[in-house]
């Protein structure tokens, strides 16, 4: 792990400076950002605080790679199976929702008060929000599943309409090649659409953990602060969300070369025990990815709720009038530079 970790800091660091420490409102600069640079800001945060943020992306990392590891007892025991799919699709998103409100608290704290950026102050920030967060987290779990069934039932009234085409087609002797044209763009708007309903509700909720712990909003109105801000975040949330996908895959792929190679050395064979062991490690390898991936996320939708706060609601005005006073404080006045 230790190998690893300091691979990734020098990979990191030649692509992406370090943030000073620790990380001021001036450093951050409070105004409308682009999806490049929001990434780009997430990886030199995460790169100053790379153990504190490996930590916490471990707590659901862990949860989602043992549950990784009972679903291939399923066939044997079907309760560890259960059990392993509870921890995968839905311990592991919870615990990582609850930690967002944790981190975005901790991390507004850090730059707009210069608070310390620690494991601890994260879970401190927890902590006195536990249930609020929760209930957050569960409302905005909800919301994903019903995003996914959204986009099955898009591609289920596509295939619908393609079908009657078909028939339609056959009818009236249409050519073959006249009717794949058209079933394959229905077939691509309805999936196009299904994912931009489902960016639609994930933009929404991974924005209700910060209202909670941010503004100290209940789960009622945090969904609706998440509605209000998460507005038209969608390109944003795919940018952020095809980065750490393709991170996860490299990091995994980094991790298991080796292994594919000493494998090879030795003679593997391609048996049914031998695959499903390989499937294992696989799943296992992916989730370390995961973990090391996991805290760009995080970090990218805490500074997406300072952009969207920005952006509707002008927070970087209000900020600044809030310091106005001691700033005026700090500079010598007009009268006293002239005498």
């Amino acid at each position: 792990m230790t190998a690893t970790t300091s691979l990734l800091e020098r990979t990191t660091g030649r692509l992406f400076p370090r943030f000073p420490r620790p990380m001021s409102a001036a450093n951050l600069l409070l105004q409308p950002i682009s999806t490049g640079d929001l990434i780009d800001r997430a990886v030199r945060f995460y790169r100053s605080y790379f153990h504190t943020m490996l930590l916490v992306a471990a707590i659901p990392g862990l949860a989602a790679v043992a549950g990784g590891v009972m679903r291939t007892y399923a066939e044997s025991d079907p309760l560890i199976g259960l059990a392993g799919n509870v921890a995968v699709f839905f311990l592991s998103p919870i615990l990582n929702l609850v930690l967002l409100g944790g981190v975005s608290r901790s991390f507004v704290d850090h730059v707009l008060q210069e608070h310390p950026f620690t494991f601890r102050a994260i879970i401190s920030c927890v902590r006195p929000r536990i249930m609020t967060l929760l209930g957050a987290a569960i409302v905005g779990w909800l919301l994903l599943p019903l995003g996914l069934g959204l986009v099955v039932l898009v591609l289920i009234v596509g295939g619908l309409f393609a079908t009657e085409i078909v028939l339609a087609a056959r009818g009236m002797a249409v050519p073959r090649v006249g009717a794949l044209v058209v079933i394959s763009v229905l077939s691509g708007i309805g999936a196009a659409a299904g994912v931009f309903m489902f960016l639609q509700l994930y933009s929404r909720a991974v924005l209700m953990p910060t209202a909670v712990s941010i503004e100290e909003q209940p789960v009622r109105r945090a969904l609706r602060r998440a509605f209000l801000l998460g507005r038209g975040n969608w390109q944003k949330v795919l940018g952020i969300l095809a980065f750490e996908y393709c991170l996860t895959w490299s990091v995994s792929l980094a991790l298991a070369t080796p292994l594919i190679f000493a494998a090879i050395l030795r003679g593997f064979r391609f048996t049914t025990e031998s695959m499903e062991k390989a499937a294992t490690a696989a799943g296992v390898l992916l989730e370390f990815g995961s973990i090391c991936s996991a805290p760009i996320a995080l970090l990218a939708f805490s500074m997406l709720y300072l952009d969207s706060r920005v952006r509707k609601e002008g927070f970087d005005i209000q900020y600044l009038l809030n310091i106005r006073p001691s700033i005026e404080d700090r500079l010598p006045s007009a009268r006293t530079q002239m005498d």
